[in-house]
């Protein structure tokens, strides 16, 4: 019997050309869980897949509620809009309420490199599997303004030291609060990204959107 990664393996190492985006640069996700824990465990380390696609988390944060600075307390003024995807009963198309056209889906994101979890589909982390949209866009700027726009702690925030390789398009900063991580839409492309929408239309969403409308599914989400 397989058990752990090897029940998955085959999925874990492809790399699928219809996930890629031709803008960016494919790098395969080095799934190395002695960096990921920081400890010398022996383990293998895995090359898997990666991809330019990920699913609409919502707009504040891994954990989908509104403490955003994790300090376990409830942010003012800040709502969880509701995501197509998160924690919780499986999405209805009734759950849509501003109709199939004005929910996003899908947004791209920017592959990292090595152990760097953005573009890694075969993981849960902020910009791997799924995007926040409280940046607009390839931008830093917050929605909340809780993570500065440039400079120290600015960036997507990543849940883990060895998953945060910040680099040219993909700023990160580490944040040990883990459930407050997030990661936006970006891409490789001038001015914006493209976005799937539940009606099964494609738009491309430009950078000077609010961040919130690239991520709400109870509020309208227009290109």
């Amino acid at each position: 019997m397989l058990s752990g990664l090897n029940k998955n393996a085959t999925l874990l190492t492809t790399r699928f050309p219809v996930l890629q985006c031709p803008s960016d640069q494919s790098q395969p996700f080095k799934y190395d869980l002695n960096a990921l824990l920081g400890v010398s465990l022996g383990v293998p380390v895995v090359e898997c897949g990666r991809a330019n696609y990920a699913g609409n988390w919502g707009n504040t944060n891994w954990e989908q509620n509104t403490d955003l600075n994790g300090d376990g307390l409830d942010d003012a003024g800040v709502t969880f809009s509701g995501a197509p995807f998160g924690r919780g009963r499986s999405r209805l198309w009734s759950d849509f309420r501003d109709g199939m056209d004005q929910t996003a889906l899908v947004a791209e994101v920017v592959q990292g490199v090595e152990i760097d979890g953005r573009g890694a589909y075969v993981t849960p982390l902020p910009g791997g599997s799924l995007y926040m949209s409280r940046f607009p866009p390839n931008g830093t700027r917050d929605f909340f303004h809780v993570v500065p726009d440039s400079g120290t702690g600015s960036g997507d925030q990543m849940p883990f030291p060895a998953t945060c390789n910040s680099a040219s398009g993909i700023p990160c900063t580490y944040t040990p609060k883990e459930f407050a991580a997030f990661a936006g839409s970006r891409s490789r492309h001038v001015e914006g990204v493209q976005v799937l929408f539940a009606s099964g239309v494609v738009r491309f969403v430009g950078e000077l959107r609010r961040a919130s409308r690239l991520g709400r599914h109870s509020q309208s989400v227009r290109a």
